[in-house]
């Protein structure tokens, strides 16, 4: 019966060593696109189920005593909408007048979308495609490691 006792006392620690056992076994079930599809269950549904538990463990009273701070609340939302985001605008615009490269101001989503990528695309496929076969082993996969080496060939494009 103690040990019965002690599991019910752990039943945390037991599964998420289950769990961890589950994913060694059969990888595949917890993939992107696998049959538990994190990309949709970990980005929306885990994190609303955590923020839905995390309001229900909220004592009534101490809500409806914190909503009367109107102005602590105004002052959180401007600041967190308005002042911070036009701060880093301004410090950017800032920036913009130095010789950084723009391509750093303007962020990794920003290159990516742009024409910039389709011009690396084609030096990393004349420059590395022979290495990139060589180091992953499959042809296929010769693009994580284009992909990875893109970023030391910015300074030799036309243009940067």
């Amino acid at each position: 019966m103690r040990l019965l006792e002690r599991m019910r006392k752990e039943w945390f620690m037991i599964g998420i060593v289950l769990a961890i056992a589950g994913a060694k076994l059969e990888p595949s079930i917890g993939m992107n696109g696998g049959p538990l599809k994190p990309e949709i269950t970990v980005s929306y549904i885990a994190v609303a189920t955590i923020f839905f538990n995390s309001g229900l463990s909220l004592n009534t009273e101490e809500l409806t005593s914190a909503l009367v701070h109107i102005k602590l609340h105004l002052f959180i939302q401007i600041f967190t909408l308005a002042f911070f985001p036009a701060a880093v605008w301004l410090f950017l615009q800032l920036l913009s007048i130095t010789p950084i490269n723009e391509w750093l101001l303007k962020g990794r989503d920003s290159f990516l979308l742009g024409e910039k990528w389709k011009e690396l695309e084609d030096v990393a496929d004349s420059r590395l495609h022979a290495s990139a076969c060589v180091f992953c082993g499959d042809i296929n996969q010769g693009s994580w490691w284009k992909r990875a080496a893109l970023p030391y060939e910015w300074e030799s494009l036309p243009g940067t």
